[in-house]
């Protein structure tokens, strides 16, 4: 999971968002489509093309800048995809099963000591640290 330093005022995000007609419903229902696949054949790549794309489209509600290079770093140290918070700031990398500790490392040396980044596992109903020993990094 990672965290970068900006906030977002979720209030007045939610106040003035811009309303998903601006965003091409045909591509947020081919993202649904494709998760929804992905999750019923248990195909974490088409999970992660799918959080992807789910991300970039919300590029247009809440502009995160570093996210395309964030995806290029994900895919290029072996990640599958990412998800972003739609009215937030952090992002997190995918991976498949047990090779979460692994992108972890490959891309440790790439986040910004100026955010902090944790690594977790998705169980039900959220997120859980990977084990006690949070791995963060700060300046």
């Amino acid at each position: 999971m990672l965290e970068p330093p900006e906030e977002v005022d979720t209030v007045v995000f939610n106040k003035n968002k811009l309303s998903s007609e601006s965003v091409d419903e045909l591509l947020i229902a081919e993202a649904l489509e494709m998760a929804v696949t992905a999750i019923k054949s248990w195909d974490i790549r088409l999970l992660g093309e799918a959080a992807s794309m789910s991300a970039l489209l919300n590029q247009k509600m809440l502009m995160k800048p570093v996210l395309p290079d964030v995806i290029d770093v994900c895919r290029r140290k072996g990640g599958v995809g990412v998800n972003v918070a739609h009215s937030g700031s952090v992002m997190g990398m995918l991976a498949e099963a047990g090779y979460g500790q692994r992108l972890f490392e490959r891309v440790s040396h790439l986040i910004p000591r100026t955010w902090n980044a944790y690594l977790v596992r998705l169980i039900d109903g959220g997120i859980r640290y990977a084990d006690d020993r949070a791995f963060i990094v700060t300046a």
